[in-house]
């Protein structure tokens, strides 16, 4: 199973977001130095230190990480069915409490001898840290619980990325696109894939400049509320000339409209070696029909028949792609 949308609004609601490395505020010692959505490591396996600092996209792609590895250990370990609220919840537990100690859990054994609501009565034992009862760890388990018992709204299950892209610019940018349409012939309706990413993170850090927000979330709540946010948005955007569709490399359809305005000899046209080499084969076949001994009558009819169709198709070919380039060629110059 994977996490649900509400699941991971819950998680991040429980971890709150940190841009700065902070220390554990309820160990002895302050560790582990933590950062972004509750992350302790680094992408490299390192341990945070005090004074080091993350972007908002870095923060979701380490919660990514992060709940792929507490997903696995809830799916490996749980050897009884799972509704998508119980799912969530213990996903949310493992990314808090770790992998090792989820799975030498009296909770885990009660849950896969069946025991549901065992199960459920041990979140409220893994409230402490360091020993001592946690205000905010109580609150959380609390939470955790109703949600594995259902008594928490859960809504439907599903994917809460598409790597690698960050769920907030996946989130973010279908929005963006409803609100400000001229966005679509950029990014299109539906999944945006890899190499939109980069330009996708530009339209919202535009965006948000432009309508005074601090993140993606805020830049698009203001856009869809807000008329005269919309209109800055867009605004905004139409100066970066994100509504301007070129072809990148010289290729495509400019490409070839320069090559036809510049190309004067019909010798250079690569549309006509082409038909000449299909032809060729096919005027071989029609010599052998009409000049062979061994051919009826009827056959080299037809044959006769086939030659001024084609013929005719090609040669309809040549004089329409020649007046639609000319009538390109007048709009473009």
């Amino acid at each position: 199973m994977k996490l649900s949308a509400a699941g991971l609004a819950a998680i991040k609601k429980h971890e709150g977001l940190r841009l700065e490395a902070y220390p554990d505020p309820g160990s002895a010692n302050g560790k582990p130095v933590t950062i972004g959505y509750g992350s302790t490591t680094t992408s490299a396996g390192n341990e945070w230190s005090l004074g080091d600092r993350i972007t908002e996209l870095q923060a979701e792609t380490l919660l990514r990480r992060d709940l792929e590895d507490a997903e696995r250990t809830v799916n490996a370990l749980v050897k009884v069915p799972l509704s998508q609220g119980q799912h969530d919840s213990l996903t949310s537990l493992v990314f808090n409490i770790g992998s090792g100690a989820f799975a030498d859990s009296t909770l885990l054994r009660l849950l896969n001898s069946g025991d549901y609501n065992g199960a459920e009565m041990q979140f409220q034992r893994w409230n402490q840290n360091d020993g001592k009862p946690m205000a905010g760890l109580t609150k959380r388990r609390a939470a955790e619980a109703a949600m594995f018992s259902g008594a928490a709204p859960i809504t439907e299950s599903k994917p809460t990325w598409e790597a690698p892209m960050s769920p907030f610019l996946i989130a973010a940018l279908p929005a963006l696109v409803e609100a400000i349409p001229g966005l679509i012939r950029n990014f299109g309706k539906g999944a945006v894939t890899e190499r939109n990413a980069e330009a996708a993170e530009r339209v919202i850090s535009i965006v948000q400049a432009a309508t005074g927000t601090t993140n993606a979330q805020a830049a698009v709540e203001a856009i869809k509320a807000d008329p005269a946010a919309r209109v800055a948005a867009t605004e905004a955007l139409d100066r970066e000339g994100w509504f301007v569709v070129t072809e990148a490399g010289g290729g495509g359809i400019e490409g070839a409209r320069e090559f036809n305005i510049a190309v004067t000899d019909p010798v250079r046209m690569p549309a006509l070696w082409i038909s000449i080499a299909l032809l060729v084969p096919f005027y071989g076949v029609v010599a052998a029909v009409l000049f062979m001994d061994g051919w009826s009558a009827e056959i080299r009819i037809q044959v006769v028949t086939a030659v001024l169709a084609t013929v005719g198709m090609v040669a309809a070919f040549w004089l329409g792609s020649s007046f639609g380039s000319q009538k390109k060629d007048a709009l473009v110059r």
